[in-house]
Order: structure tokens, then sequence, then C-alpha cells
């Protein structure tokens, strides 16, 4: 490829040409590798299956997201690009966006680290994020990359789970099991029900080899299972005899495989006491008459129906009792003729399930009894052969009282959640390791004068007033010891400066297998002020009693001093009058006769 130019000129008098041109090969394919290039990054951008975005460091616009990103997030490309990233709140703990930001300009890159993120329907995931600083225009830009690992966590968590229930089935399995290191042939773990048949405790086993230990039965017993071992990995029911201390033989049918643990190749040692059965084989047929009365004894409702045609060729007696027909109603008849199915195109659709996953497990049907009741079953089948047929075998468990409890426990929080926001009182839900608030009800925000947009994921140190600072501690302190806080009497002051007394109350509660802090406060504000005009009031009917009680004692006074003036001029007179009738009686007697 050339780069051509010309132009016209005169060379001695006659017109020419002069042409330059340039090679400009391995241009063009500079251009087009790096076109080639761009496209590649481009395809390979949009088409990772881990979220990227690009953003401008210095204020967090983002210059560009990938599709994954816009799938995980729910949002559009228009609502993202050119925004800054905190001011979409998909930071769904700021101090986790804090935390990454410090990384980053101290390490100059953030590498898996587990941040929680806000989709737009609000749903928190866990995204393991890593980001690292680049160079766009001379400009320094965050590309961070994110892969959801919520599912992942889950997991972890049901593996967990998990294993603890399989730690606690192996110890309460009745079967004796044992696992037994294959080079040392020490024992490394063995279950409850080995310990209880060799009457022996962890410490004698564990790490002992079953030469030191004095195990159940004579040696050459314990030898046979080295020798069904010889040249084989592992066996199935190997039946041996043991003699108990007590004299009574024993049967066990013993089963072996091998495993690693550790890199270290084991041997597990299953043993199942079948004594009682053998017993029991002297006197039933073998089999058959053994899962009959499993079968019937069953407690879900069990069904053996043809691949083909749905003909019931077998059902137990919860079977019976959950669709209410006989056994002779049922055999040899189809769910479709018995009318069974409330939707038509469930079996069709068990049909389906079974042909894509060869089985299935916990799907919900509605089934509808003889007496066209209805009930909702969970159902699991699976293929199995009988007479060289294929069949379902279906297991059904009812559910319908369960699904009723659940709505009624719908309800029931519907109804909680009614009452919640409709109580006087102030009512808030808070994390007690940092205080967030995970709902208030309506009192809450009446009384502390904010949105419920303004209190929930915010703490009560930032939008509550203390007058009194150590009394939050107070309360923090009381609630991590004794679980609780009964009225305690505390002081807020509100967005208008007013202060307010409440009683506060509060209990620990687990809400998520989280603790929480329950809190109830109630306004007495009003009922103080009250107290206080009664305190008042009653001074004053003191001091009054007292000046009242002064007043009296004068009035006592001032009468005692009357009566004694008027006494003395009496005693006068009165000593007077009977001097007269001594002297003058007769005459003063006379002269009133005349």
């Amino acid at each position: 490829t050339w780069l051509f130019s010309a132009e016209p000129i005169t060379i001695g008098g006659e017109p020419c040409l002069i042409g330059v041109s340039i090679d400009i090969t391995e241009r063009k394919k500079m251009e087009q590798a790096l076109r080639e290039s761009e496209e590649k990054f481009s395809k390979a951008f949009h088409a990772s299956p881990e979220s990227i975005v690009i953003s401008n460091i210095e204020d967090g616009t983002i210059l560009e997201a990938n599709d994954t990103f816009l799938q995980h997030t729910g949002c559009t490309i228009e609502e993202i690009i050119g925004k800054k990233s905190a001011g979409l709140n998909t930071w769904a703990i700021p101090e986790e966006r804090a935390e990454m930001i410090s990384i980053l300009k101290e390490m100059g890159v953030v590498r898996n680290k587990e941040y929680h993120f806000r989709l737009k329907s609000g749903e928190i995931r866990t995204w393991l994020f890593s980001a690292e600083i680049i160079n766009i225009n001379n400009k320094p830009c965050m590309l961070s990359v994110t892969t959801d690992i919520t599912e992942r966590k889950q997991m972890e968590q049901a593996l967990r789970d998990s294993e603890e229930k399989f730690s606690k089935a192996f110890h309460a399995i009745p079967e004796t099991i044992a696992i037994i290191a294959r080079k040392e042939g020490k024992f490394i773990d063995v279950n409850e029900s080995f310990l209880k048949l060799n009457q022996l405790t962890r410490e004698q086993v564990i790490g002992h080899t079953s030469g030191e230990v004095k195990l159940l039965g004579p040696q050459d017993n314990r030898n046979k299972i080295a020798e069904l071992l010889k040249g084989r990995d592992h066996f199935t029911n190997e039946e041996i005899e043991f003699k108990a201390k007590s004299g009574k033989m024993l049967t066990f049918l013993y089963s072996t495989n091998t495993m690693n643990i550790g890199g270290e190749p084991c041997l597990l040692i299953i043993g199942n006491d079948i004594t009682e059965r053998k017993q029991m084989e002297k006197a039933l047929s073998e089999s058959e008459e053994k899962f009959s009365k499993a079968f019937h004894a069953f407690t879900d409702a069990v069904s053996i129906a043809t691949l083909k045609d749905g003909v019931f060729l077998d059902v137990n007696d919860s079977f019976v009792s959950l669709n209410g027909y006989t056994r002779e109603e049922i055999i040899g008849h189809t769910a479709k003729e018995l009318n069974v199915w409330v939707n038509p195109d469930d079996r069709h659709r068990i049909k389906q399930l079974i042909e894509k996953h060869g089985r299935f497990e916990y799907e919900e049907f509605l089934l509808r009894r003889k007496s066209g009741e209805t009930r909702v079953v969970l159902l699991s089948a699976d293929i199995i052969n009988v007479g060289g047929k294929p069949c379902i075998l279906t297991i059904g468990n009812d559910i319908t009282a369960r699904k009723k409890a659940e709505q009624a426990l719908r309800e029931s929080e519907e109804k909680f959640s009614k009452a919640f926001h409709a109580i006087p009182e102030a009512i808030s839900i808070s994390r007690l390791k940092d205080g967030i608030f995970l709902d208030v009800n309506d009192g809450f925000c009446r009384d502390n004068e904010c949105t419920r947009e303004e209190i929930i994921n915010h703490t009560g140190k930032e939008l509550i007033n203390w007058v009194h600072p150590n009394q939050r501690a107070q309360i923090m302190k009381m609630a991590n010891e004794q679980a609780h806080v009964k009225n305690l009497e505390c002081e807020f002051k509100k967005k208008s400066g007013e202060i307010h007394t409440v009683l506060f109350s509060a209990d620990l509660v687990n809400i998520g297998g989280e603790p929480c802090l329950l809190s109830i406060s109630n306004d007495i504000t009003q009922r103080k002020q009250a107290e206080r005009q009664l305190q008042e009031a009653m001074a004053n009917l003191e001091q009054s009693a007292t000046h009242l009680k002064a007043t009296n004692k004068e009035l006592e006074s001032f009468s005692y001093s009357v009566s004694h003036d008027l006494r003395s001029p009496l005693r006068s007179i009165d000593g007077f009058s009977q001097a007269l009738l001594e002297d003058y009686g007769g005459v003063l007697d006379m002269q009133g006769k005349d």
C-alpha cells in the first residue's frame, strides 16, 4: 500500500508530472492490527462474565461499564455513564468503599476483596472485588473487576452446615463406623456405636491400631477383615460373627471402602448388627415381606406406575389415605381416570422432568382427593424397573398444613407490621454491633422529627442528641450484660431544641442470625411536667399550713390574755357581793319585799 501525491511541473518547456509515493503498508497493517485489537478488547470487555467498570479516580465518574455489570445491577448504560459511583448508592456498606479506596491509594491495587453491593432492585449481593489504577488520556482511572459470589457464599455456608450435619449423623448412626489409616493401621475416627459396642472410650481407640485395642470378639475374626481386603480395595456386606463378652453370638454385616483424607489413603469400615435380622430371616420370607411392610409403613405417600401410560401398579397405605380412594379403586387405573390432577398438564410436566433429568425432587403439585378436596403435595420421583418395564416411583409429602401455616405466618407478619407501625410509642430495631437502624415505626419518626429514609441505615449516634451522652454507653452495657433494659429514664434534645424525657426499654432479639436491639421509648415529658407542678403545689400547701399554725398560736395567746383580764374584776365583784350579803343580807331582803 502506497500513499501517492502528484503535482504538474514544466521541464524544458514540456509539461511533466512529479510524483511522490510513500510505502505505508506497515502503517496500514499496524492500524488494522490496532482496530482488531480494540475490537477484541471491546468484545472481551463486554463479553466478560465478570462485571467490569472504568471510572475516574479523582471524582469517581464512571467512564465505561460492561454488559455483565449492567445485567448484575439492573441498570441501563444511560443510568451509569457519567455518574459518580458514590451517588449510585451501589455500596451497601459505605465503610467498605472507604476501605477499598484506602487500599487502592496505598497499594495501587486491590485483589479479591469481598464487598457487599446493592442492586437497583435493592437486593444486597456479595461480590469479589479487584481493582487497579490505569492511565487513560494521561488521567489516573480505576479499572474494577467484580465477580458475584453470593451463591458461592451460600453454598459455602450450606457446605459448613452439611459438614456439621454429617458429623452429627456420623456419631448418631446406629451402625458401627471406623476410619483407619491404611498405611499404619491406626484409628482416625470412630462413631459412638463403635465405642458402645466395644465398651471403649475415644482416648483408648483414636491413634491406636486394631492390635493395640482390645476389640470385641476373637482375633481370628478381626483378621478376617484384613483377609477380605487382600487383592481388592473394598468389600460389601460380608457377614462376620463375634462372640460378645456376655457369651451371646452377634452377626455383623461389614462393608469397607477406601477413601482419601488429607491425601492419606484410609479405610472406611461400616458394621451393621444384623443379629436380629438373621433371627427374623428364619421365620420370615426374604425381602418381599420386608419390602411390603416398609412400603406400607412409610409415612409419605408412595406409588409405582408405568412410565408409558401411568397405570398404577402399587400404592402404599399413606397414598390411599392421601387420595381417599381404596386400593381396589387405584390399582390398574391412571391418575387421569381418577381425576387426581387439579392441573391436567401436571402429568405431562412430570414426564418432561423425568425425561430431562431422569428424576426430580420436591416439586409442588395440586392433587384432588376423591371428596374433591384439594391438597398441596411435594412430589419426588425416580425411574425404577419392575418386571423389566420402566416405571415411576413417586413419593409425595402432603404439605397442605405447612402451606397454610406459611400463609398464616405471612398474615401474622403483616399483622405484626401493622401493629408495629400503629403503636403510639417510639419503637426501633437496630443492629447491636454498629447501632444501624433496620426498622422504626411512625412513633419513632414523630418523636425524632425525621423521615424513615433519614433514619434507616443510620445509627442512633448520628440521629439522636443525648442530653446526657453517658446514658447511651450505659444502655449498651446493660444490653450486653443483662440482654434487656427496663424503664430507664433518658433525656433527648429534638431538632427544635426542645428537651423531652422518655422511659427507655430494650431487649436483645435475633434477626437473621444477628443480634439486634428492640427499643421502646415512652415520652413522659408531660407527666414529668405535671409531677413538677404537683410538687410545687404541695410545697405551697406546706408553706400555707405553717403560716396557719403560727396565726392560730397568736390567737390562743390573745384569748388567754383577754380571759385573764376579765377574770380579775369579776373576782373582785364576786368578793364584794359576798361581803354585802354577809353584812346587809337581811336589810336587802326587806327592802326587796317593800
